[in-house]
Order: C-alpha cells, then sequence, then structure tokens
C-alpha cells in the first residue's frame, strides 16, 4: 500500500509538474512555496525567482483587493471557484488568465496555505472580442445582410436587412428565404 501510495504521489507531482497551467503554492501570508514548469513558461518567471516571492508579484495594480479577498475563502477552508482575471508577465505584457484557489492542509488537518491554477486565455478572449466587434459591425450595417442554411432557412437578420426588406428579424428568422 506504502509503495503504491508513492507511485500515486509521484504520478500527480508528474501531472504538475507537466501542466501547461501555471500551478503553484503559496504559504497564507501569499508567499510563493513552489513554481512548476507551466508557471515558468506562462509568466516568464524561473522557480528560483518566484519562491519566495508575495504572489502579489504577478498582479496587475489594483488587484490587491481581489488577493485578499482570495485568501480569507481560503483562510475558512474554501475554494475560490475559477474567475477571469489578470496577470503580469515578466516582460511586462497582462495576460487573461482563469484562476482558481484551493486551500491546502498540514497534516494535523490546519490550512497552511494555497494551490494556485492559472489557465491562460489570452487568446479565447481576444477570438471573443474580435467575434462581439464583427457582430457589432453586421448589426449596426446600413445593408441588409442576413445568413442561412443550406435549405434556405433563414438564421440571423440584421437592422438593415429590417429596414431594407420590411421584415423583422422575428418574422425572418426561421423562415425558407425563397
Amino acid at each position: 500500500e506504502r509503495k503504491q501510495a508513492e507511485e500515486a504521489r509521484a504520478w500527480l507531482a508528474a501531472i504538475v509538474e507537466n501542466s501547461n497551467d501555471a500551478i503553484f503554492t503559496r504559504a497564507l501570508d501569499g508567499t510563493i512555496l513552489s513554481w512548476n514548469a507551466g508557471a515558468e513558461r506562462m509568466l516568464g518567471y524561473t522557480s528560483v525567482e518566484a519562491i519566495g516571492k508575495p504572489i502579489s508579484f504577478t498582479l496587475p495594480p489594483g488587484r490587491q483587493p481581489n488577493l485578499a479577498r482570495n485568501n480569507e475563502k481560503v483562510l475558512r477552508g474554501e475554494s475560490v471557484a475559477p474567475h477571469e482575471s489578470n496577470r503580469m508577465t515578466r516582460d511586462g505584457r497582462l495576460i487573461d488568465v482563469l484562476t482558481s484557489h484551493s486551500p491546502l492542509k498540514d497534516k494535523a488537518g490546519n490550512i497552511a496555505g494555497a494551490s494556485v491554477i492559472l489557465q491562460d486565455i489570452t487568446e479565447r478572449k481576444r477570438a471573443e472580442d474580435a467575434r462581439a466587434q464583427l457582430a457589432a459591425v453586421v448589426e449596426n450595417a446600413t445593408v441588409a445582410i442576413f445568413t442561412r442554411t443550406l435549405e434556405g432557412i433563414i438564421t440571423s437578420w440584421n437592422a438593415g436587412a429590417e429596414k431594407m426588406l420590411g421584415y423583422t428579424a422575428a418574422e425572418a428568422i426561421g423562415r425558407h428565404d425563397a
């Protein structure tokens, strides 16, 4: 049983170390205790540079109140659900991340710190912003723009189509365009 437990711990350690996500631990005072290779790649700091520093060194200005709220939850033994945030990389870039914090207990069952996982969502956020901009352009265009399935069923209808063709989106969408 001991050997199986050691093997399981080794597998978990390998998973953490080889994850693309930044995974690190922090003490209750916010001091970084461990820093995986994913954190090195994502944030640009080696483990030697990060361990021993306050977790706040990766936060952009103004994020300290969020850190305090997260720490309060961890102290109560609660996990902080994944939420969107930002981090500052070593080269000064601001990246969008999905972050979560989970309390870590010592052998006596007391909360001793937290694990933090950051997933880089910068590209996803850029794609969402680009889609939103394109949707705004289409919706506000003065020309008629609509989409339809291969079978000819209308699936979208902009304000320009309403003005030019005289049908509201509610009247047009779902109907055949023939």
